[in-house]
C-alpha cells in the first residue's frame, strides 16, 4: 500500500532512472508486440497516418513543455521578489534597532544584533 512518506525514501536520479528505463523496456516490448502481430504489409499502409499522428503528438507535447516551464519561471520570479522583500524587512528591523533611545539600550535583556547578523545584512542590496 502507497504510504505519503514514500515518497522521500528513494533517491530522485534512482526513481528518475527507473522511470525512464521502465518507458525504453514498454516501448521495446510494444514495438516488439507490433511486428510479430501485424503484417508488413498492414504496417506500411498505415506508415503515412502514424507519421501525421507523431508529429501532432510532438507539438502538443512541446507546447505543454512551454507551458510548464513558463510557469516554473513566474514560480522562481516570484520566490525572488519575496526574498528580497524579506531581506528588505530584515534591513529594516536592524536600522530601527540602532534607534533605540540611550535607556532602553541600557537595559540588561537588550542586546544589539550579533556579527553574523551585521555581516549578512550588509551584504544586502
Amino acid at each position: 500500500m502507497m504510504q505519503p512518506g514514500m515518497v522521500y525514501e528513494y533517491p530522485l536520479w534512482g526513481v528518475g532512472l527507473l522511470l525512464a528505463g521502465a518507458a525504453a523496456l514498454g516501448a521495446l516490448l510494444l514495438g516488439l508486440a507490433v511486428r510479430l502481430l501485424l503484417s508488413l504489409e498492414l504496417r506500411r499502409r498505415h506508415n503515412d497516418v502514424a507519421a501525421a499522428i507523431f508529429s501532432v503528438i510532438g507539438v502538443t507535447f512541446a507546447v505543454l513543455l512551454a507551458f510548464v516551464a513558463m510557469a516554473v519561471w513566474d514560480h522562481y520570479n516570484a520566490a525572488m521578489a519575496t526574498s528580497y522583500a524579506e531581506a528588505g524587512s530584515v534591513r529594516d528591523v536592524y536600522d530601527v534597532s540602532l534607534g533605540f533611545s540611550c535607556r532602553m539600550r541600557d537595559r540588561k535583556d537588550w542586546r544589539p544584533p550579533t556579527p553574523p547578523f551585521r555581516r549578512w545584512s550588509g551584504s544586502l542590496p
